[in-house]
């Protein structure tokens, strides 16, 4: 309950910050626009594609995990769809519905070899993650803003008997303070909270965006990503850097029992990514790169021990479209 109570508190502070005036009606204010130059402009609606080739999966046998079984996976993919729905567009707030709907498959080379409940689980079921949140953003005068972001998802293989209960939900609250210093450099600090299937963290959120001239730029919001940018023309850009990706799960291993299996995926991506303008409004990007798991595991809500699972490194390739608004 105080994690919950944690959680309302931070998003009442942001919607109290909304409702300030910060005009007296004498003097017309300038409110902070976030961003800096040489940015492309914000997605509105995307959909993606990403497909991981061939790589190996090993996971322990056993609760003692001594044994550990192998299985290749021949190729595993995502695909998705994300849409931000405008709430309220004012020069002193903006407000954004922000969802998010996703499907990732594994395809193993053989499933007559697979003996292990997670690898069996991935095969036989689509992985699916459900998200809705809210994107708040209030300038407080010319050159300081607050942006605050806030999300429940729920991810599992069955939603038609999946309790959506906080218990089973991951919950994502972020609030940061950001300040532009001038047309090509900004700055901000904030923490990111996350209830993971009941488990509470937070951390604390460091962002720059610096566009050095009209070829290169920077973009880092740590600790999830940082980016060089270079800007080709208005229509095209290249960023190339690493990002931080991960997913909880979840999955429901026996319809029967009601038994469930949790995983927690984490990864690092080495990547490149190129953007350009296919018609007004409307983007495609392809990326390709390099994923480092940094940790892949799975427990089970009534055992105590963690099953660690070992993914190989390996390639990926992504393509995605999406509709921007104009600059």
């Amino acid at each position: 309950m105080k994690k919950i109570w944690l959680f309302s508190g931070n998003f009442l502070l942001l919607f109290c910050l909304s409702k300030a005036q910060l005009s007296t009606g004498v003097t017309p204010i300038r409110f902070c626009k976030p961003g800096v130059s040489g940015m492309l402009p914000g997605k509105g609606l995307e959909i993606f594609h990403e497909v991981v080739p061939g790589y190996n999966l090993s996971s322990p046998i056993g609760e003692d995990q001594n044994v550990t079984h192998t299985d290749r996976v021949q190729y595993s993919y995502q695909w998705g769809v994300k849409l931000k729905i405008p709430v309220v567009l004012r020069d002193d707030f903006t407000l954004l519905l922000d969802t998010k709907y996703a499907q990732q498959k594994y395809n193993f080379a053989s499933d007559r070899s697979i003996n292990t409940e997670l690898h069996q689980t991935l095969t036989e079921e689509t992985l699916q993650t459900l998200r809705l949140g809210m994107i708040g953003l209030k300038p407080l005068n010319a050159d300081s803003y607050l942006v605050g972001q806030i999300s429940v998802g729920w991810n599992s293989n069955e939603y038609e008997d999946f309790p959506l209960s906080v218990a089973n939900s991951v919950i994502n609250l972020t609030l940061l303070y950001g300040k532009k210093i001038h047309r090509n450099l900004e700055w901000g600090v904030g923490i990111a909270q996350t209830l993971q299937f009941g488990t509470y963290r937070a951390y604390p959120v460091f962002m720059l965006n610096q566009t050095f001239n009209n070829k290169w730029g920077l973009e880092m919001v740590l600790p999830k990503e940082a980016f060089i940018r270079r800007n080709f023309n208005e229509k095209t850009a290249l960023k190339i850097g690493v990002e931080l990706d991960g997913s909880n799960y979840n999955l429901q291993v026996d319809e029967t029992t009601r038994q469930y299996l949790q995983l927690r995926q984490g990864f690092l991506r080495a990547k490149a990514q190129l953007e350009w303008q296919l018609a007004p409004m409307v983007w495609t990007s392809f990326e390709t790169g390099y994923i480092f798991p940094v940790s892949f595991r799975h427990t089970y809500p009534e055992v105590s021990p963690s099953f660690r699972s070992t993914q190989e490194n390996s390639w990926y390739t992504g393509i995605s479209i999406s509709l921007r608004a104009p600059r």
